[in-house]
């Protein structure tokens, strides 16, 4: 009788240790020794055991791997980026953990560019909706301003070039993607700013924006906030060159500065209306080019990037205005850079965002016509 009771206890003890150590068990035991003593090390090392019980039981194996690798990564060690690889090459099937360790790796290599449209026949020249959606070009064979479903992949005429009636040039679609304003190449020379809608299947008429026979190009940039004004670079006859706000409402100028005999161009307007960014070189027109920022009310202006080394020009704001992403040919090889700016003048150094690369067939601005790809997909 004894025997059989002493028996009884052992079994019990011992059904009581095999439940200890099962992947749910560990599993339970390695989130409080985490999340309860604060213990990192140990809670891995409970992990790592509940992985290695784990075995058919892929979820908790999976669940166990994502909060080791946590555990890893709080700690500053390396071997989180290999267990996330893990999870994301072995625990497919277990979505959530996999999705979760594909969020890691890609928040860790940071912004990838990638082409998302382009090709022999394409000349950009014009920037994309703020919904990453509409982008208008010019089709190299016909001559065409063309826009660009980037999301279907469809096209359709904006414009058509013609011998005896002109051709259109430089464009740029309106944040609200409902506008786009691009310049007309007379044929008997000089060329003026035209504005169409984006809205129905049919070529729209164009309405005649700015014209002016001492400006021999009007290229349009940039584009405001509220789509009431494009930010321009006026070529005058005598070939100097004006930073202008023109009103959308009634083609009227307003000459913010004169550049002389430099460019200014690349231009993108801050999220709150208030400060432009635009690239500048000097007057041997080198591809060594800065990047000021001016209020848009005249005020003040301050540079932001000045380096004779590298050809820089200004992209896009962030969502929330804190910085300027910039295309730069600086460290030998073209990126993309974050400037923090405040109050329009530069608020640290700029940092590497990502390469362009695949963004070579985007003309005249790279970056601008081809980071956005479907909507709500953005770099910011």
């Amino acid at each position: 009788m004894k025997i059989r009771f002493v028996f009884k206890i052992a079994t019990l003890v011992l059904a009581a240790a095999l439940a200890a150590q099962t992947p749910q068990a560990l599993l339970k035991s390695a989130i409080d020794k985490e999340m309860v003593d604060g213990d990192l090390k140990g809670a891995i090392v409970l992990y790592e055991k509940a992985v290695a019980v784990a075995k058919t039981d892929r979820a908790t194996a999976a669940r166990a791997l994502i909060r080791m690798a946590e555990c890893h990564e709080r700690l500053g060690h390396a071997e989180a980026k290999t267990i996330y690889e893990r999870v994301a090459r072995e625990f497919a099937d277990q979505k959530d953990a996999a999705a979760t360790a594909r969020g890691k790796l890609r928040a860790e290599a940071g912004p990838i560019a990638r082409q998302v449209w382009g090709g022999p026949g394409v000349r950009v020249g014009g920037s994309v909706s703020a919904d990453g959606r509409w982008s208008p070009f010019r089709d190299r064979a016909a001559g065409n301003l063309m826009l660009r479903d980037i999301v279907n992949g469809t096209e359709r005429i904006l414009a058509k070039a013609s011998t005896e009636a002109g051709s259109p040039d430089l464009s740029t679609i309106s944040p609200n993607g409902r506008l786009v304003a691009y310049v007309w190449l007379l044929p008997g020379g000089g060329s003026e700013l035209r504005m169409v809608e984006t809205a129905g299947s049919r070529v729209p008429t164009p309405r005649l924006l700015y014209k002016n026979p001492d400006v021999r190009y009007p290229g349009p940039w940039a584009w405001s906030p509220d789509s009431q004004t494009i930010g321009v670079q006026v070529q005058r006859a005598d070939r100097t060159v004006q930073l202008g706000l023109l009103s959308v409402k009634d083609g009227s100028l307003r000459i913010l500065k004169s550049v002389g005999w430099g460019r200014a161009h690349f231009m993108t307007i801050s999220p709150d209306g208030k400060y432009l960014a635009y690239s500048v070189n000097n007057e041997t027109l080198t591809r060594h080019t800065d990047i000021n920022v001016i209020a848009l009310d005249g005020s003040r202006e301050n540079t932001v990037i000045a380096d004779p080394n590298s050809d820089d020009r200004p992209q896009v704001w962030s969502l929330d205005g804190r910085y300027l992403l910039f295309a730069s040919n600086r460290g030998g090889r073209d990126g993309l850079w974050a400037l923090p700016v405040k109050d329009g003048a530069a608020a640290g150094k700029p940092s590497w965002s990502a390469p362009v690369s695949q963004m070579s067939t985007a003309y005249p601005h790279p970056a601008r016509s081809t980071t956005a790809s479907t909507p709500g997909d953005r770099i910011w």
